[in-house]
């Protein structure tokens, strides 16, 4: 039986927001092969039957009394803009998409282990070693992104192998991260990042990390703005800086009530996310002029000299111009 595609007119007997051929396009660019059958259509329901699962979840009201899926719905609002009731939101169809790819990695979205953590090792018996042989096939589940890449020629290299000595598959972290704790054969390793982090803490018996960007500091969140606007607007930069600072004060200072507000935008309850944050560093304002004082110029020379050996970037930009330190003095 064919998928029958909701196009936001309320098509009757709809089972699914996306085609077969957007399903296989979209895993094709993620380095995931998904037939061109009915299989496939069958992945595609099981998706958009589990975002049904949340039907009494989502914003708004449904158009019609009897339409088959929860979408297209009325008076929606998302991240500030109204969708018309005629419109599937493309978060709607994202999010079917990304439950696709689990499905199709043989992960129940109604039932899935426990979320896993950055870079995890199956558990085996005995003693566990960090490091590979060089020339080992071992899998890395990995979502190709630049962050993603350059970390993880990092580990290799810091670690005497390169890409060329391990097979590298794009999955979405999350789904990654679930690979590994479903006991998927086929998967090695996984990177992926908090929330996931803390449920293989939970869980060692599935996975064990063997290293962190504690281990290896090369990932960090940062504010970017163009050189434009800081010359156009430089008051609005330093309320963006001091924002930050007294959210960093208030963690400290009301970290119960901090922790709930960010709990509830990860959808992790205030202890939960307490216990996940612990092991990220919150880097003050002292933490940043020392940082911009002395470590930065080592780590952006030495993370240039690497994404330029792997072919992220094509030339080694004028690193003395990457920061601008004015708005942390």
């Amino acid at each position: 039986m064919a998928l029958i595609v909701e196009n936001g007119t309320i098509v009757a007997g709809a089972d699914s927001y996306v085609t077969r051929a957007e399903a296989i396009a979209f895993a094709a660019n993620r380095g995931v092969t998904l037939a061109d059958s009915t299989a496939t259509d069958t992945i595609c329901r099981k998706a958009a039957a589990y975002l049904e699962s949340f039907r009494s979840q989502y914003k708004g009201e449904i158009v019609e009394r009897d339409q088959p899926l929860a979408w297209p719905r009325d008076d929606v609002v998302i991240e500030g803009f109204t969708w018309a009731s005629g419109e599937i939101p493309r978060q709607v169809v994202a999010a079917q998409l990304a439950v696709i790819l689990e499905v199709a990695a043989d992960i129940d979205p109604f039932n899935p282990p426990a979320a896993q953590g950055p870079i995890t090792q199956k558990s085996v018996s005995g003693a566990v070693s960090v490091s590979y042989a060089a020339g080992s096939t071992g899998s890395i589940k990995v979502n190709k992104d630049r962050e993603a890449t350059a970390l993880i020629n990092l580990l290799l290299k810091k670690n005497g192998l390169s890409v060329k000595d391990v097979k590298i598959v794009n999955l979405e972290p999350q789904a990654a991260a679930n690979a590994i704790l479903a006991g998927n054969a086929d998967v090695d390793a996984a990177m992926t990042y908090e929330p996931y982090l803390s449920g293989v803490r939970n869980a060692p018996e599935k996975g064990k990390i063997i290293a962190t960007t504690l281990d290896y500091p090369m990932v960090m969140d940062t504010f970017g703005c163009t050189p434009k606007f800081l010359t156009d607007n430089p008051k609005a930069a330093q309320a963006l800086a001091n924002g930050y600072f007294d959210a960093l004060a208030m963690i400290k200072s009301e970290p119960k009530k901090s922790f709930e507000i960010m709990g509830a935008d990860v959808k992790q309850s205030g202890d939960a996310f307490e216990k996940s944050q612990s092991f990220l560093r919150w880097q003050d304002k002292a933490a940043n002029q020392k940082f911009f004082a002395g470590e930065h110029a080592q780590f952006t020379k030495e993370a240039a000299d690497l994404l330029l050996e792997v072919g992220i970037i094509k030339a080694i930009p004028d690193l003395s111009k990457l920061a601008d330190t004015r708005f942390i003095k």
